[in-house]
């Protein structure tokens, strides 16, 4: 009776009658409480009544009803177990209801809770099997564990998708505050594996449009949303990476430019441990590969474009060709920030001081390896290479990458050469060497420069696999040079070679000249050629060119079109080709230093004994 006069007293009403049926005798409950005319009633509505109240009755007593009555029940009439209950044709006739529990806000309807519970009810049946389990089984559960997850990502997305981002978000502000509470009751619940279902598109969208302005109405939920998803994944791998790519793959990678917040900087800078950097670089280059959910189709493209034309040409407007190119611009625009994004956090993770150098050297080389693939290469045949002397399979994007994020990537391969430089003149390189001395290939080395030009060979030698940037044959035959000289440098220093320091300098310089020949086509050839010129009088035992010269008054001259040829790559070089100019212009200074030290110190003794 008093939930029949007022509304705001039905969810109370139901609530008492539940209470009764947990505590009564099943005789009293189906003589006196599912006989009541008014429950009968309830349980009869049909869903487009939107009376949410009939609708937790009927998801809390479906199991205890006689059949007949669960045959007149219209709320969930196909609804026989959790995976009927939330295809997205039901879920669509239960809308109407869910959509009236805003008239509580702020409060959360009870039918909320209860439908959480039912949609994780298989997942937490499985978790306390796992738990209570004898180690003996610990196997067999985890493949049993596979399926659940994958039912609850099933009818999580159809939830997801027509309940909270087909219904609530596209309403008023009390609705989209309601899918703000729903997300985070479902954030507490779902595995690592889920995030990227309610952590969509639409929702993203919408937690940066309120955050953008900070005179919204809902500003302080969505900062409370914001702030609660990021207590939740903050002390967990998985959680986290998870987390940081679904919001930037839905952002196109500006969520915190867009937030004003520093919520991806925050988030990112947490990843402290090995193999949170390996699963994060990991997000990272799936991301790169599968792209964003705007990317827009072609063949979609073209045929918008035919229906826009027709419509658009009828009332006198002819630049419909014009608006598409510049959407489809946009588009590319896009993708790009969001993939320079992933390259820049690739490299950053390689910088990670916070890892020590054994752990840090095979997070290096994937990202060497990455940024080499995506920087330098394409496939001829398809977006999948597999190479069986790397035992490792090759991917690229179904859409390419541009021309400005693949520069970006080889950008980040000569700073990486860099740091590894670097940290091969420090003692840390020592100690690292030690337990790979006896070691002389460039795949099983330490060197991170060795690593890369060995790799890189290996994909030149793999048919379907070509380099993307077009060479002029002066730039290909300074390429293979470079290429070759380097290897033969390697060689030198595993045997150790005298002038070991000057040789380890000059091949990093190689290296770098090496990846400016697709950044500088025909800038690189005079100054590479005059450089091998100086190698082959330098490291003669070593190194094998064609030219070569016997005039006997060419050792002064050298010295000069050595400084010449190092002199010019100063002005107009990037700073990782000027670092690996002035690193090995300290290791020559510091020799002939040491000469002349030497020389002056032994004409001392030679007058003293005189």
């Amino acid at each position: 009776m008093l939930a029949e006069k007022k509304s705001f007293m039905r969810e109370p009403a139901v609530t008492i009658i539940l209470d009764m049926v947990d505590k009564v005798h099943i005789n009293v409950l189906l003589t006196g409480i599912l006989e009541a005319p008014l429950l009968k009633d309830w349980l009869q509505k049909v869903p487009e009544s939107g009376n949410p109240d009939a609708l937790l009755l009927a998801l809390k007593l479906h199991d205890k009803l006689p059949l007949e009555m669960r045959n007149l029940c219209k709320m969930l009439s196909h609804a026989c177990n959790p995976s009927d209950l939330f295809t997205p044709e039901h879920m669509l006739l239960l809308v109407p209801a869910l959509k009236e529990t805003s008239f509580c806000h702020p409060r959360v309807h009870s039918v909320w809770q209860v439908l959480v519970d039912i949609l994780f009810a298989d997942l937490a049946v499985v978790n306390e099997d796992a738990t209570s389990s004898h180690s003996s089984k610990k196997t067999k559960k985890s493949k049993k564990r596979n399926s659940p997850e994958k039912n609850l990502a099933r009818r999580l997305s159809s939830f997801w998708e027509v309940v909270v981002e087909g219904s609530l978000l596209s309403s008023s502000h009390d609705r989209k505050h309601l899918a703000i509470d729903i997300f985070l009751m479902l954030l507490q619940r779902i595995p690592a594996s889920c995030v990227q279902i309610v952590v969509s598109y639409k929702f993203v969208h919408c937690l940066l449009d309120i955050l953008s302005a900070k005179d919204s109405h809902l500003y302080k939920s969505a900062q409370h949303c914001l702030q609660e998803t990021v207590n939740w994944c903050e002390n967990d791998d998985e959680r986290r990476a998870a987390v940081v790519i679904a919001l930037q793959q839905s952002s196109n990678g500006k969520f915190d430019n867009i937030s004003r917040t520093r919520t991806i900087r925050k988030l990112v800078s947490k990843f402290v441990t090995k193999a949170g950097c390996l699963l994060f670089g990991q997000k990272l280059t799936g991301l790169f590969l599968e792209g964003t959910p705007t990317q827009l189709n072609e063949s979609s493209l073209d045929k918008s474009l035919t229906e826009e034309e027709v419509e658009m040409l009828s009332v006198g407007v002819t630049s419909v060709g014009e608006d598409i190119e510049n959407l489809s611009e946009e588009a590319k625009d896009s993708d790009d920030v969001l993939r320079s994004w992933i390259v820049d956090s690739l490299y950053n993770l390689s910088k990670n001081t916070a890892l020590d150098p054994a752990a840090k050297f095979p997070l290096q080389k994937e990202i060497l390896k990455f940024l080499t693939v995506q920087g330098l290469f394409t496939a001829s045949l398809g977006i999948e290479v597999t190479s069986f002397e790397l035992l490792e399979k090759l991917k690229w994007p179904k859409k390419p990458a541009s021309a400005r994020v693949r520069r970006l990537c080889i950008e980040h391969m000569q700073h990486l050469l860099v740091d590894a430089q670097n940290f091969m003149i420090s003692h840390k390189h020592t100690e690292l060497n030690e337990s790979m001395q006896h070691e002389v290939s460039p795949l099983e080395s330490n060197d991170l420069g060795a690593y890369m030009m060995c790799f890189l060979g290996t994909l030149q030698n793999i048919p379907s696999v070509f380099l993307f940037w077009p060479l002029s044959k002066d730039d290909e035959d300074t390429f293979n040079k470079l290429h070759s000289a380097e290897a033969q440098l390697f060689r030198a220093a595993c045997k150790g070679e005298s002038n070991l320091s000057k040789v380890q300098a000059m091949r990093f310089l190689l290296i770098q000249l090496l990846l400016e020949i697709p950044l500088r086509p025909g800038e690189i050839c005079e100054t590479a050629a005059e450089l091998l010129i100086c190698c082959n009088k330098a490291f003669g035992n070593v190194i094998e060119l064609v030219e070569s010269s016997d005039d006997e008054n060419e050792t002064p001259a050298l010295i000069d079109v050595l400084v010449d040829a190092l002199l010019s790559l100063l002005p107009h070089s990037p700073a990782p080709v000027r670092a690996a100019v002035e690193q090995y212009n300290r290791v020559r200074t510091h020799e002939y230093a040491s000469d002349c030290k030497e020389g002056f110190e032994t004409s001392s003794t030679q007058t003293c004994s005189c």
